[in-house]
């Protein structure tokens, strides 16, 4: 399947690794997007939009990428923040009455809450209710002391920093974002992996903002820009962001990772891994901005493979591959 899209002349390695890419899918096809220098320099997609092959991969095909939706949500709590709306570092309890876990708001948008799971099993059908979830999730004792350590909140980051921001400026986190942003632990409930669920018309309608985000490659890479470029938050909301507020071994996935306001940290920049191998992020170091979606599950070794030719082409060193998810990197 031929790539479709484009790559700035000093680029052409990049649309070279991205077909290699594309040819040994095995499943869906994939999107690439990079902007640098202020402008949008690589925009790539390529494969089929469905397992049967019947239907081409376009510009605007949709991706679930699951925890690259996290950031989007932040971004939504960090502007109520901006306006003095949200306090960062006062108790959950203040807007969100009931909340049993000890935590600020600091503490929830930098994964150090400790509400990372469920201990009573619930069917699926609790992800397509926003106000039973919330329920469910403000009753639930934390895995560990908020503050103390961290772990990703994998299926309910969303929930929580929805939530909050729900109570505070009454619209829904979805409304929030359309009209202000954009114009074990994960078995319970069942079915966050079920292709049957992912793919049905009930998930993408139900509000589960901590995976379910559906954009592209170039709408995940364009909302990176905006926020480096200062068009979605001041900087210095981005700089206090973008600064670790946690570090260490991350209690629900294990390995070292630091976490910002909703974002993985590294030494090169910020953003957020999904699972399946997709990736949003901004590499304050090198200048530029990528956003990769895939239908095809797989590892991050394709968006590694991307952003290291992509640097190459800067003239920037590689990135150290780690062989995990990037939450950053």
């Amino acid at each position: 399947m031929e790539t479709q899209g484009f790559a700035d002349g000093r680029f052409g390695p990049v649309r070279q690794c991205f077909t290699e890419i594309i040819a040994a899918q095995p499943g869906t096809g994939a999107a690439f997007a990079a902007w640098c220098d202020g402008r949008l320099v690589v925009d790539l997609w390529g494969g089929y939009a469905d397992l049967g092959r019947r239907r081409r991969w376009d510009a605007d095909s949709l991706v679930q990428p699951y925890s690259v939706s996290k950031p989007f949500a932040a971004v939504c709590a960090l502007r109520l923040t901006e306006a003095g709306r949200l306090d960062l570092d006062a108790p959950v309890q203040r807007y969100w009455p009931g909340f049993r876990a000890p935590a600020t708001v600091r503490h929830v948008l930098s994964h150090q809450a400790g509400v990372v799971m469920l201990d009573e099993p619930v069917p699926t059908e609790a992800f397509y209710d926003w106000d039973w979830l919330c329920t469910l999730l403000a009753a639930q004792q934390p895995a560990w002391p908020p503050g103390t350590r961290h772990g990703e909140s994998p299926l309910f980051y969303g929930h929580l920093v929805g939530e909050l921001v729900r109570r505070v400026d009454g619209r829904g986190i979805g409304r929030f974002l359309r009209e202000e942003i954009c114009g074990p632990a994960i078995s319970n409930p069942p079915g966050a992996l079920d292709g049957s669920v992912v793919n049905s018309a009930a998930w993408r309608a139900a509000k589960i903002p901590a995976v379910n985000g559906h954009g592209t490659a170039a709408a995940v890479a364009g909302f990176y820009h905006a926020l480096a470029a200062g068009g979605l938050l001041s900087p210095g909301m981005l700089a206090e962001a973008v600064t670790p507020q946690s570090a260490g071994p991350d209690l629900v996935f294990g390995g070292n990772n630091a976490w910002g306001l909703g974002f993985g940290i590294s030494d090169d920049g910020y953003g957020m891994g999904g699972l399946g191998g997709s990736y949003g992020g901004a590499s304050t170091a090198g200048g530029y901005t990528v956003g990769f979606v895939t239908g095809s599950i797989g590892s991050h070794d394709r968006i590694d493979k991307l952003e290291n030719t992509l640097r190459e082409c800067l003239g920037l060193a590689p990135i150290p591959v780690t062989g995990g998810p990037p939450a950053d990197r």
